[in-house]
């Protein structure tokens, strides 16, 4: 199947903007580009892990919003499909699943945050089968979705809480899905999730006394206690050993460390730049503004009538959002920030031909 495409949605100080918003995947061999938002995937896996019991997981079907431009996706919110389980934790719908469903549909018209967005696909997470789409699934997608091009990705979790994210694509000329590659690994972000906590015991047993506390339990107890104490014993150790090292660089016995180096900042490898259909043939072209605002910033358009190299304006270059009428058919659209062969991001969007009209 290939490497695996792997993202860390790090919180470093020197993480450019458009990583902390957006993650990136790209088709292997092809040219496939899928974004996605960070907070809308952390908010998924936060759900997955709320509904984790001690006997695994169960699956979780939603719908994916966003906006789509040739062959560029971008998943801006994630809803979930409300499902009763009555076939145990597989992600099953029953015939009043399907009915909430379609009014979860038809209400997103309706919604503030989904309301200007169209559903780009589906998405399953399961860790009890393979990463290939269930009849399941495709069953779903035939019944409320029966045309056009639609994404199915079926994430797969780990013990730690990351996802493998397998794609997989239904194109406007093929009713067949297509597996693609490479697999995308998401690890957990730095958006805090809740801890994991089990289902406690029903009110009414609790009120009755019919959940009385194991022999296992009263011995877990009594091991926590004891692993308890040793960690308290070796953290007061730890902080004596450190204030006799301070004591001892004080007194010149032990030297002090050199003074740490200044780490320069990363290079902005992504600006998220989108490309937006409008009204009347016109396009919006948005991406995240460069810290540095000295940088120049270039954009390289390619239309039926040929290359252009523009340089938006200061009000532009500050919302990072700039509109333009090409000339007939875009075919690409290239973003230049920094200088000829230093570049901080040279990043482009490629589009069809039939695809832009």
């Amino acid at each position: 199947m290939g490497s695996t495409a792997r993202t860390v949605a790090s919180g470093g100080r020197h993480q450019s903007a458009a990583n902390r918003i957006f993650g990136l995947w790209l088709e292997e061999g092809g040219e496939r580009r899928i974004e996605y938002s960070r907070k809308a995937i952390e908010e998924l896996r936060a759900h997955v892990i709320r509904n984790s019991t001690h006997s695994g997981r169960v699956e979780v079907g939603a719908l994916l919003f966003g906006t789509r431009l040739g062959e560029v996706y971008r998943i801006l919110a994630i809803r979930i499909i409300p499902c009763e389980y009555a076939f145990g934790p597989a992600f099953r719908l029953t015939a009043r699943d399907e009915a909430g469903l379609q009014r979860m549909i038809t209400d997103s018209g309706l919604q503030p945050e989904t309301r200007d967005l169209q559903i780009l696909g589906i998405c399953v997470v399961r860790s009890r089968m393979g990463p290939q789409p269930t009849d399941e699934d495709r069953r779903i997608a035939q019944l409320f979705f029966p045309e056009g091009s639609l994404i199915l990705a079926v994430l797969r979790p780990s013990r730690a809480g990351d996802f493998y994210v397998h794609f997989n694509v239904r194109t406007e000329k093929s009713a067949l899905w297509m597996p693609l590659n490479p697999p995308l690994e998401l690890e957990r972000g730095p958006i805090p999730l809740p801890r994991f906590e089990p289902r406690e015991a029903a009110p009414a047993q609790r009120a009755a006394g019919a959940v009385p506390a194991s022999g296992n339990a009263v011995r877990r107890k009594g091991r926590f206690r004891g692993l308890l104490a040793t960690v308290s014993m070796l953290l007061a150790a730890a902080g004596t050993s450190a204030f006799l090292y301070l004591k001892m660089q004080e007194y010149g016995v032990v030297a002090k460390p050199a003074a740490p180096v200044a780490i320069e900042a990363t290079p902005l490898k992504s600006a998220s730049l989108h490309v937006n259909q409008l009204q009347a043939g016109e396009v919006e072209i948005s991406w995240i503004p460069p810290f540095d605002s000295a940088l120049p910033v270039v954009l390289r358009i390619q239309d039926a009538s040929g290359a252009a190299e523009i340089t938006p304006n200061a009000q532009a270059l500050n919302k990072g959002i700039f509109h333009y009428l090409p000339n007939g058919a875009l075919d690409r659209v290239e973003l230049r920030i920094g200088h000829p062969g230093q570049w901080v991001t040279r990043e482009s969007v490629v589009l069809r031909p039939t695809l832009s009209k």
